[in-house]
């Protein structure tokens, strides 16, 4: 079986303009590229060359980068190892130097009790945001800055923090608790664990933007031909775990990883909302799978249903989702057609013959905030 690399330029013309065909002779397999890094070592943490350097940077770079701060995340919040993620982060951050990747740097610096570097990965982008201000707090506490140490982490809240879990299990802020700037923050933010889910909710709403409907889901936005935009949209944050299946478990392999993108949302005829996300799996030089999931929630984060909405896996499986002004949901599943079977031959001179139809249904979102079948629904093969 051949392994899938680099075809995203052929699907890229597959899947744009309205294009049901095409030829894909002259994409041959080859073997990795060989990405260079964009940012050279002795400016990582100098913010003017940074800033130089960004604007010149390649998509393969981004993906790159990445792929390399997945792999990060593994060791800092799996395995808990600061050390050896500090190194994944910066190798990321030579590829493509991202705001999260320097934040998440400072923590495990911090964790390291590395204080200068922390406070030297904070300094590139000193953009106050509720992850921004929580890592500065934790590094003040590290230096024993009391006082610092609140404020930050009082501003922190401010900005959205309510990771009541995380908090409470952080050592740096053990010689705070009991204190009573400490006690005071913590009741006037984190005491009500119902209050905290809703106001998390909140902003996990405000994150996904209002679905106008009718809506379709663009084929091109399904399959993700496009990895250099993909890699530019915000990653749904991780705060939000809570909220999205599957999340909170992740494993991010060498190899293999997820992120998480905000779709849209709508509100239902029963006034519950349905926010619409997607979970692309990142695998080195292969066209990424997409799985576009449709999860239900009431007034107060609770989820009450989820399905798929929309889905692709190369090379035979396409799933587009629609929604009519109705709120019914239409599903149509696709098999993707080539002349010879691209596991088999592979794709170099492989004519791609278009999707065929090979399931239609039609769904709602009933008065108990659960996605089934529309009771005059045929279903259509």
């Amino acid at each position: 079986m051949k392994k899938l690399l680099y075809i995203l330029p052929a699907f890229a013309l597959l899947f744009s303009c309205g294009s049901e065909k095409g030829n894909l002779a002259g994409n041959r397999f080859l073997t990795p590229k060989v990405v260079d890094k964009l940012l050279p070592e002795q400016y990582i943490f100098k913010g003017d060359s940074v800033f130089a350097y960004l604007e010149r940077y390649t998509k393969d770079q981004a993906t790159k980068s990445k792929q390399l701060f997945m792999q990060g995340l593994d060791l800092y919040i799996n395995q808990q190892k600061a050390a050896e993620a500090a190194k994944v982060f910066r190798e990321s951050i030579l590829y493509y130097p991202d705001t999260k990747t320097y934040v998440y740097l400072a923590n495990a610096y911090v964790d390291m009790g590395d204080t200068l570097r922390a406070d030297s990965a904070l300094t590139v982008f000193p953009e106050p945001s509720s992850d921004f201000m929580y890592a500065a707090a934790r590094l003040e506490a590290v230096k024993k800055d009391t006082a610092r140490a609140i404020e930050y982490l009082g501003e922190a809240l401010g900005y959205g923090f309510t990771n009541k879990k995380r908090l409470e299990s952080d050592k740096v802020f053990d010689y705070l608790r009991g204190t009573r700037g400490f006690t005071a923050l913590i009741v006037t933010y984190l005491e009500n664990d119902e209050r905290l889910k809703a106001v998390l909710f909140r902003s996990f709403l405000a994150s996904a933007p209002d679905l106008a409907l009718p809506f379709t889901l663009p084929k091109d936005s399904i399959c993700e031909t496009n990895m250099e935009l993909m890699y530019q949209k915000p990653s749904i944050n991780y705060d939000f775990a809570p909220f999205i299946a599957g999340m909170e478990d992740s494993r991010f392999s060498r190899d293999v990883s997820n992120d998480y993108f905000m779709v849209g949302k709508f509100k239902t005829v029963d006034n519950f909302w349905a926010v619409i996300y997607k979970s692309v799996t990142v695998i080195v030089d292969t066209l990424p799978p997409v799985d576009v999931k449709m999860a239900v929630f009431d007034s107060l984060g609770n989820l009450l249903d989820e399905q798929t909405f929309a889905y692709f896996s190369i090379p035979a499986t396409l799933t587009i989702g629609a929604i009519d002004e109705q709120k019914v949901i239409t599903i149509k599943e696709y098999a993707m057609k080539w002349k010879s079977d691209p596991m088999e031959t592979g794709y170099a001179g492989n004519e791609y013959l278009g999707e065929e139809l090979g399931g239609e249904h039609r769904k709602i979102i009933n008065k108990d905030g659960k996605i089934v079948p529309q009771k005059d629904d045929v279903v259509k093969k």
